[in-house]
């Protein structure tokens, strides 16, 4: 038993009498069934029904998603059509009438034998194609109307791949030569914090999403047009950089220094190893306020673990309960990074997109 969708109706019937429906020519089917139940046989059957009633082979188009699908239906098709050439009288009429539902007379079982030669004599054989096939056929007849270069050629991945890269070579190039300075602080942006491999990787992202590059494009007149809507999109101000905003939240005024200072002397004074090495990292960055920014992210650990979560104690129960102001200058401090660290995240993000 096989579930067909027959002229919009959903049926289960058994799969020949549903293929003889589907593959009588007079009418227009949708066929909608599992892989293995016998479509490729139907379109077969209606093609050899359309000849059978005198449709010439360059009149039927057959579509398929695949070239090998294509092939298979090509080759059974001809098969079909070279064993009616050879087959005798009686088992001829038999296939016949399973196919057309009545015994054919003479002259079909003539008409039938001849199939074979008609469709190897007809001009290009029996168009059975992929949809892109047909496609890039209609192309070539119709480049003007379809505004494509006439005789163009189609390229594959392998000639799209060396393509893209010698394009991307001539590009990189430019930037060496200086003749970009630009393109130069873009690559050397994008290099630095991918690495080689994913900034490679990047690149070969950003080829294949041209299609989205060309929207932006055409919303908007430049790229610095694009670049200032994402910097509204990430509410930043104009000119924001991740530099800046580390070089800004490393600013005496943009703290309260004395309570972090008396909360490092209570940690490094802590018995407990954890309250001291954090301590420590504090003690130092307060201390050498030239080296804030390069030691940034030494300084969140602090306050945050690796994974970016804030830590769920900042100190110790008993350095919080021998000075409770410690805990309240460090929470203070953890809240105010905790804004800086979105900002400079939407401002690394601003620049790299931008570049």
């Amino acid at each position: 038993m096989a579930r067909w969708l027959w002229r919009g109706i959903v049926t289960q019937s058994p799969a020949d009498t549903l293929q003889r429906r589907a593959s009588d020519a007079r009418d227009s089917i949708w066929v909608a069934a599992s892989a293995g139940t016998g479509k490729t046989k139907v379109l077969i059957d209606r093609v050899l029904a359309l000849l059978l009633g005198g449709s010439p082979p360059g009149r039927i188009l057959c579509l398929t998603f695949t070239r090998a699908a294509a092939a298979e239906m090509s080759n059974r098709l001809h098969e079909r059509l070279s064993r009616w050439a050879i087959l005798p009288a009686a088992e001829l009429r038999t296939e016949l009438q399973k196919l057309i539902e009545r015994v054919p007379d003479q002259s079909l079982v003539d008409d039938a034998r001849r199939l074979f030669a008609r469709v190897l004599d007809a001009p290009g054989g029996l168009a059975i194609e992929t949809i892109h096939a047909f496609c890039q056929s209609l192309l070539r007849r119709f480049p003007v109307e379809a505004g494509v270069a006439p005789h163009f050629e189609l390229m594959d991945a392998r000639a799209t791949d060396e393509l893209l890269a010698a394009v991307r070579e001539e590009v990189l190039a430019e930037a060496r030569a200086g003749h970009a300075p630009d393109l130069a602080d873009a690559i050397a942006l994008l290099a630095r914090g991918l690495g080689e491999d994913r900034f490679w990787k990047l690149l070969d992202a950003i080829a294949a999403a041209r299609g989205r590059f060309r929207i932006l494009a055409e919303k908007y007149e430049s790229s610095q047009q694009i670049v200032r809507a994402i910097t509204e999109r990430l509410d930043l101000p104009d000119g924001a950089t991740e530099a800046g905003v580390i070089d800004l939240a490393c600013s005496e005024a943009s703290f309260d220094g004395a309570s972090l200072r008396r909360a490092a002397a209570a940690m490094v004074a802590s018995k407990a190893t954890g309250d001291r090495g954090r301590g420590e990292i504090l003690a130092a960055w307060l201390g050498e306020p030239d080296r804030r920014a390069e030691r940034f992210d030494a300084y969140l650990g602090v306050y945050f673990t690796k994974d970016g979560a804030r830590r769920a104690a900042l100190v110790t129960k008993a350095v919080a309960g021998a000075a409770p102001t410690v805990l309240a200058a460090l929470e203070v401090e953890a809240r105010r990074l905790e804004g800086v660290r979105i900002q400079r995240a939407a401002s690394a993000l601003r620049e790299a997109t931008a570049a």
